[in-house]
């Protein structure tokens, strides 16, 4: 019953009035805790299902730790395009892109550290990870828009900080812009408001309603219980637009499926948006 619940929702999702399907996902690194590194492989493929049932068209991944582990899933997808951190030296795919190369053209694409280098490696303004932004510049038919991947760190002087980097990267930018990751922010932040307000509005704030993929059993599985158990409060996986943009949001959902041990294949959940686009006036 559980499956045919899932694929009953899965196609009527597919019966979409909209133009794109734009997808956000914290997977949960290999060496997390809770996340032995015997168990990562599993979850992988638990985390592939997911991308592979959801069919979007431009996925922002966060907590892949290199590029194998990105071509792990999309070597399952057909014609999609990846964009990774990658030299001679090493990979980090935290975040990354995939994309959907039938449907959208790559025009050009970037990324900057998140820290006090001026964009180059960094370990934050406060020692941490390192954090940075993926930008692609896509053209879907006729409308040119920028996506953006990122994973910002929760400790505050770096929320602070990347907040004003991305705001200085997007100042002179034309084009709309979609923004897609893991903020560690709830709405309710003074760090979220400092990052959207004047800039940037949730696409869950324009719908206002959710569809569930999956068994719903209580209202924190749809949470990153570490923020909360209350939805939308717990909310720190984000969709946002730029104030100027042609996305009318058709769909919001939230992908709570387990694996076959009925456990999550991490602590965040899926969430994907279907967006028709609209003349700007």
């Amino acid at each position: 019953m559980k499956l045919l619940i899932t694929v009953f929702l899965l196609f009527s999702l597919n019966l979409r009035a909209s133009d794109l399907r734009v997808m956000t996902f914290n997977t949960m690194c290999d060496f997390c805790k809770g996340s032995k590194l015997s168990e990562f492989d599993e979850r992988l493929k638990s985390i592939t299902e997911i991308v592979i049932n959801t069919q979007a068209d431009i996925i922002s991944l966060q907590e892949l730790r290199s590029v194998e582990q990105l071509n792990t899933i999309n070597s399952s997808l057909k014609d999609y395009g990846q964009i990774v951190t990658q030299n001679l030296i090493f990979s980090y795919a935290d975040p990354s892109i995939l994309y959907n190369k039938k449907k959208i053209e790559l025009m050009n694409s970037g990324q900057f550290w998140l820290g006090p280098n001026s964009g180059n490696l960094s370990f934050g303004w406060k020692l941490s990870l390192p954090r940075q932004v993926l930008w692609a510049r896509f053209k879907y038919q006729q409308t040119e828009f920028l996506f953006m991947s990122t994973h910002i760190d929760n400790r505050l002087e770096n929320m602070d900080g990347s907040t004003i980097m991305i705001h200085d990267f997007i100042k002179d930018i034309k084009v709309p812009i979609i923004l897609a990751g893991d903020t560690n922010q709830t709405s309710y932040m003074p760090e979220y408001k400092r990052l959207t307000q004047g800039t940037f509005v949730n696409a869950y704030k324009i719908k206002n309603e959710f569809n569930i993929i999956g068994n719903k059993k209580q209202e924190r599985d749809l949470c990153y219980l570490k923020k909360g158990k209350v939805f939308p409060e717990c909310l720190v996986d984000h969709i946002l637009f730029s104030q100027s943009h042609p996305f009318e949001v058709k769909n919001y959902t939230i992908d709570i499926s387990r694996n076959f041990k009925e456990t999550f294949p991490s602590d965040h959940r899926a969430i994907f948006i279907d967006i028709k686009i609209n003349k700007l006036n």
